[in-house]
């Protein structure tokens, strides 16, 4: 199903214009003339929107979610651990790319300014869309290497548990100055998608009537783009394959685990392992589909028209992360008892304790010992 682009239009830009011969000869017959090709572009189209739709409706239940996620994590109770931790930057740097989605969103309402043309927006307007693009590689990037750190560091204290550096590696500060590292690496990755975009003025408008505002476009560079594109899906391609020999390593570890505490008739389970294979598996299949498609769009559809198509619902494989970020908060209640704990304390649901403990305090003149009484002022013999 792929169609060669036309590299000497003779008809205005935004329209096809093909041949039948060349429909027959790339097709082989598949569409039996352009109007079932068009009519399967519109369809494509249709659903591209539709699902451009469902991200925006995401963004927003992602964003107030994830800030109620992220008020539980930032417990005391919760902080100190090194996964709750990651899963804290991972909120933040989610939380923030459906900020600049939802801010996006708003300004097309007609709520800070009134939309006048299609083919133009002004200049504040494309700052935030060019920032909510570079943000979802930034969330990305930094969710996928996240998740693949704190599942690689789980894996090596499940199977070396004594080891130096365990001890080492699961220490707060090592995981800071790791999430330091990929947050610093993910928005120079990141800066650079966001470099090969430009905001270029619209000299020819598309309607007779002048804008009240200068209009502007959101131009690409679209070979550097799709270099870009092609080395962003072979990060995730990478990425994914390493969550798999981590991932196996954790499970038969886990099962390991488990028939040793069966043996010993130890029946506590290893919840925090099943949280970060959880984690790492909602990671794996959004990454996965995505290189996949990525991939696909740079060397099967390179110079056809499908590609933008290929590459759009690359994009919305962000739908997936999204998903899996909204469901974190529910994963973590069912798996993790000290997140459940912590979630009961916060919003007052449980029974309190209210056992009363005796503290008995010791004096050098008079000690309390086995055969003393707090109220006797001599030791009883």
């Amino acid at each position: 199903m792929k169609r060669p682009k036309n590299k000497n239009p003779t008809t205005t830009p935004g329209e096809y214009y093909h041949t039948y011969e060349e429909s027959f000869y790339w097709y082989f017959n598949f569409f039996e003339d352009d109007d079932d090709y068009y009519s399967w572009l519109d369809y494509v189209h249709e659903v591209l929107y539709i699902l451009s739709r469902v991200y925006v409706v995401f963004s927003f239940i992602q964003f107030f979610i994830n800030i109620f996620h992220m008020t539980v994590l930032t417990r005391r109770e919760l902080r100190t651990n090194l996964v709750y931790q990651v899963m804290i930057a991972i909120c933040i740097g989610e939380t923030a790319q459906a900020f600049v989605t939802m801010f996006d969103e708003f300004l097309t309402w007609n709520i800070f300014y009134k939309v006048e043309l299609w083919c133009g927006y002004p200049y504040f307007h494309l700052v935030i869309r060019r920032l909510a693009i570079s943000s979802q590689f930034l969330s990305r990037r930094f969710s996928a290497f996240l998740g693949l750190y704190i599942a690689a560091v789980r894996a090596f204290s499940v199977i070396f548990p004594m080891s130096a550096i365990t001890h080492k590696i699961t220490k707060p500060n090592s995981g800071f100055m790791v999430m330091s590292v990929i947050a610093i690496a993910s928005t120079a990755w990141s800066s650079f998608q966001f470099l090969q975009t430009s905001i270029e003025k619209v000299t020819k408008y598309c309607t007779y009537n002048r804008p009240s505002y200068v209009p502007y476009l959101l131009l690409n560079n679209e070979k550097l783009v799709d270099k870009f594109n092609y080395a962003d899906s072979c990060i995730s391609l990478v990425v994914s394959t390493l969550y798999v020999f981590v991932a196996l390593a954790l499970v038969v570890e886990l099962q390991r685990t488990k028939k040793r505490r069966k043996n010993l008739r130890s029946e506590k389970p290893n919840n925090t392992t099943k949280l970060v294979v959880v984690m790492a598996a909602t990671v794996f299949v959004s990454e996965s589909f995505y290189g996949l498609l990525r991939y696909i769009a740079f060397h099967t559809f390179a110079g056809y028209e499908e590609q933008p198509l290929i590459q759009q619902f690359a994009d919305r494989m962000q739908l997936l992360v999204m998903a899996s970020s909204i469901a974190h908060c529910v994963i973590c209640y069912c798996m993790s008892s000290q997140y459940r704990d912590t979630l009961k304390k916060m919003i007052g649901v449980g029974k309190e304790d209210k056992t009363v403990k005796i503290v008995i305090v010791e004096t050098t003149t008079h000690p309390t010992t086995v055969n003393s009484s707090k109220s006797s002022s001599k030791p009883a013999y």
